[in-house]
């Protein structure tokens, strides 16, 4: 358990790092100039990229310059399903989606032909995945309690992992504009940069 304590924030950040946390559906129209919705000020050396992936678009925020730019991100991009609860909504962008994982455990016990589908192996199996579901909402325990910003359709998540001196500080909001949903995620792990990214997403 100590050793587990001591790499998960490292873990969590190499997902949110990766995409292993679930991502917004975005398939809304594009901005004739995406990166127009934010002001990124000059001094910050930060540069805006529009990131495409066929229909879906979203814009990242990160340092152009620098040896640790993989730290620090601020990422836009639009929701396409229906938020019917924004502070559930929230909650579930930082479950681990371990659906696949849960899946493919499954079929060892659940096939016919799987050497594993004998009764010995079942229970310590369906243990295992009770645990996994608790892995799942792991990343929520270091998180407060979502609150509304300044606007009324406006929620933030906000999250912080800390290993001996080193913090990861994630922040996830859920915002509205001209009828449109948007994801903003900010992640940092230098409290200055956190500062510039947040301002940034305030200019939203």
């Amino acid at each position: 358990m100590k050793i587990w304590r001591a790499v998960a924030p490292m873990a969590l950040a190499a997902l949110l790092s990766t995409g292993g946390l679930p991502r917004a559906s975005a398939v809304a129209a594009e901005p004739a100039d995406p990166c127009a919705l934010l002001f990124v000020p000059p001094g910050y050396e930060l540069s805006c990229t529009l990131v495409r992936t066929g229909s879906d678009w979203r814009l990242v925020v990160a340092p152009h310059d620098s040896a640790f730019a993989a730290l620090s991100e601020l990422s836009v991009e639009p929701v396409e399903e229906p938020v019917e609860e924004p502070r559930e909504w929230l909650r579930g962008q930082m479950r681990l989606d371990l659906g696949d994982l849960e899946e493919a455990v499954r079929e060892l016990t659940e096939n016919d032909d799987s050497p594993f589908a004998d009764e010995q192996f079942t229970a310590p199996i369906e243990a295992w995945l009770g645990m996994m579901t608790m892995l799942g909402d792991w990343p929520l325990q270091s998180c407060a309690e979502p609150v509304a910003l300044s606007s009324a359709t406006d929620i933030e998540l906000t999250c912080m992992w800390r290993l001996g001196p080193f913090e990861q500080h994630l922040q996830t909001r859920l915002v509205e504009r001209d009828g449109q949903h948007y994801a903003v995620r900010i992640r940092a792990m230098n409290p200055r940069r956190l500062r510039h990214l947040v301002a940034i997403a305030n200019s939203l």
